[in-house]
């Protein structure tokens, strides 16, 4: 019966991820990208693996997509291996793995158990997220450089239907590592950028800016989202911070937005929108998981964003995809 896979299928779910972890710690993907293609007793005296255990692992990296296999069983990266988890990727999602790997309770069953009973982010120990990563340069530029990792691809991609012609500042709003910011002004030759965030995130932030070429568009500056007033610009541009929020704090994030821009001015929300009953897509759901444990927030739908930005005054409000995934754009002007 059908049914009866599917049960097998999630029942088992966990291994995919657990796979994609083992072989990205162990070196696995390294290994293989050396070589055109490998064999399994190759591969076994690279790693220091056994046939057995090796072999397991294989099977489950080749059957979620991560390895291919000719028809003498050597085994080669695929392609999305080749693009996000190799130390050369030109979108270097092995970071993240790397930050999940140094803080296992992201990936702990217990550790979602708590999160549900507390309604509490658990990854460390309740303390807030962005607050534990000041108190550590270590652990703010490791969480930056993953975050890099993840934004790069998407951050191609919404500049192209932002409409950011008639504009002519971008505050990259807890930009992070500034992916956003570098992509919005390399699409738009008159733009200037501006990435706001706490000190070393900012620090990490122009190494990037600078490695674009782009340090007499872009700069970087040390910035409180709830203390401080924003510089002046006609763009604030807000890429997954909403998500890290309660629906009161994003309120103030808006109201605070709306009050700072000019006429005209546009506040852009770059999220993984919800459906608006909730129930999709998954790439949603399940990122909504992650805000579960790591933060105070939560993905929203495009209805409730609509409202919020409304409630605050913006109007025109549009909602797009991006092209990229599930990733949507939601744009706000204030009249």
């Amino acid at each position: 019966m059908r049914e009866n896979d599917t049960i097998l299928h999630l029942g088992n779910a966990h291994f995919q991820t657990y796979a994609l972890f083992a072989a990205h710690q162990l070196g696995i993907f390294e290994h293989i990208a050396k070589k055109t293609s490998i064999s399994l007793t190759e591969l076994g005296q690279a790693s220091n693996l056994s046939e057995r255990p090796l072999q397991a692992l294989l099977a489950v990296c080749a059957a979620i997509g991560l390895l291919t296999v000719d028809d003498n069983c050597n085994y080669a990266v695929s392609d999305v291996t080749r693009m996000c988890l190799l130390k050369s990727s030109v979108f270097p999602w092995g970071r993240m793995l790397d930050m999940h790997l140094i803080n296992p309770d992201s990936i702990s069953y217990q550790s979602l158990i708590n999160a549900l009973s507390k309604n509490s982010a658990q990854i460390y120990d309740d303390a807030d997220l962005f607050e534990a990563n000041e108190s550590s340069k270590e652990r703010a530029v490791a969480f930056t450089r993953a975050m890099h990792g993840k934004s790069m691809a998407s951050s191609l991609h919404w500049p192209a239907i932002a409409n950011l012609t008639d504009h002519a500042c971008l505050l990259d709003v807890a930009g992070g590592s500034g992916a956003h910011a570098i992509s919005a002004v390399k699409a738009y030759a008159h733009l200037r950028g501006l990435v706001l965030d706490r000190p070393e995130v900012c620090n990490v932030a122009r190494e990037y800016i600078a490695e674009a070429g782009l340090e007499d568009r872009i700069d970087a500056a040390a910035f409180n989202i709830w203390q401080d007033a924003f510089p002046k610009a006609d763009v604030h541009f807000y890429s997954d911070v909403f998500h890290d929020w309660s629906h009161e704090d994003c309120r103030t994030l808006a109201k605070k937005s709306f009050t700072s821009l000019p006429k005209g001015g546009k506040i852009l929300l770059h999220e993984l929108l919800f459906n608006d009953n909730k129930t999709g897509p998954l790439s949603a759901a399940l990122y909504n998981m992650v805000m579960l444990m790591w933060t105070k927030g939560q993905q929203f739908s495009a209805s409730e964003l609509t409202q919020l930005l409304e409630d605050v005054g913006f109007v025109g409000i549009e909602i797009a995809r991006t092209g990229y995934g599930d990733w949507s754009l939601v744009t706000g002007r204030k009249p």
